[in-house]
């Protein structure tokens, strides 16, 4: 009976989606005069297909509910949903989606209501980013598509709003935190919402020059210009791929000292192995992302080859920068531990 009812409900399912006309993203994506999507026409229940980009963003909000990405290699849109349809979200999945297009502060969103569904098909194949000069440029070929932006100074954007901070969680209050830095185009914004990930909410902010991967989105408010408020919206700290230290916090003029490290990604120890020309004590830090010292110590080193290993075993899983300085040389180095 339990295999009869779920085969009944996936019919049903079925139906209502064959009912509508199915239209691509690229199709749904277009505006009219007024810059509302899908040609003005949102009381039209639509289907259409494409690849589940996550995090559930609306796990925290509505219990049940779903907000992600949904991109079919073309276009994205963003999808709305209160309830699952007995759909288990999962990054990656190829869905159908029935719905209406409706405009939400100035981002084309997919909204599902009674009767609507979200359908499993299979599995699907993720994007990689595509790199892009700034975020306002092309605002709208940008909302949900997968983006970088590459050497951001996370240690020159202004932190935090009224609304919030990086940092600052409250289970009952949405938060959020917004960086407005040049570099970013038109006071445009990395966007970090409590609801999308509450680790990296929770997190301190990444100091250093950093590649950024996200999603194109955009808000602008009750009054805001439709063409303005674009964001980047990152997934999670795997999203910020640390380039090096801001110019300031370390002299990046200094020489570089060309040594390999090894291994990478490590667990219990990271090796440097390098050629020196002559006998000093140099100093080394390992630095985690918000940019805390996890450990300093001085360095012997001599005339000709040298290994210098630096004991991991007590770090966490993530992302840290290792940093060694003698009298004429540097190295800055990103390493990963993993456990």
């Amino acid at each position: 009976m339990k295999k009869l009812g779920t085969l009944v409900l996936l019919m049903a399912a079925l139906g209502a989606a064959s009912a509508q006309t199915p239209k691509t993203i690229s199709q749904l994506r277009v505006n009219d005069a007024n810059g509302i999507p899908n040609n003005g026409d949102t009381l039209t229940r639509v289907s259409t297909t494409g690849v589940v980009y996550g995090p559930n963003t609306n796990k925290y909000r509505t219990t049940g509910g779903m907000t992600f990405v949904l991109n079919d290699h073309q276009a994205g849109v963003k999808v709305y949903s209160t309830r699952s349809f007995g759909y288990t979200f999962h990054e990656g999945d190829s869905i159908l989606v029935v719905g209406t297009m409706q405009d939400f502060k100035g981002e084309a969103e997919l909204s599902t209501h009674a009767g609507d569904t979200i359908i499993l098909l299979g599995q699907g194949t993720l994007d990689a980013p595509v790199v892009v000069p700034d975020l306002g440029s092309n605002g709208e070929g940008q909302e949900s598509q997968l983006i970088e932006l590459d050497n951001i100074d996370m240690a020159t954007v202004a932190e935090g709003t009224a609304n919030g901070d990086w940092g600052i969680y409250n289970t009952n209050t949405y938060f959020t935190a917004w960086f407005n830095p040049a570099t970013l185009h038109d006071n445009n914004a990395i966007y970090i919402d409590s609801f999308c990930n509450q680790a990296m909410f929770l997190s301190p902010k990444p100091r250093g020059i950093y590649n950024i991967v996200g999603f194109g989105a955009q808000h602008i408010g009750s009054t805001g210009n439709l063409a303005s408020g674009y964001q980047i919206v990152p997934r999670s700290l795997d999203d910020f791929h640390f380039v090096s230290q801001s110019v300031g916090i370390h002299d990046l003029s200094s020489a570089s000292l060309d040594a390999a490290v090894y291994p990478n990604p490590a667990s219990t120890k990271v090796n440097v192995q390098f050629l020196f020309d002559k006998n000093e004590t140099a100093s080394a830090t390992i630095t985690d992302i918000s940019g805390r010292t996890v450990l300093a110590q001085e360095v012997e080193v001599v005339n000709g080859e040298n290994v210098v290993t630096f004991n991991t075993a007590s770090l966490a899983t993530g992302m840290y920068t290792l940093t060694m300085n003698t009298s004429s040389k540097s190295l800055i180095s990103k390493i990963t531990i993993t456990k």
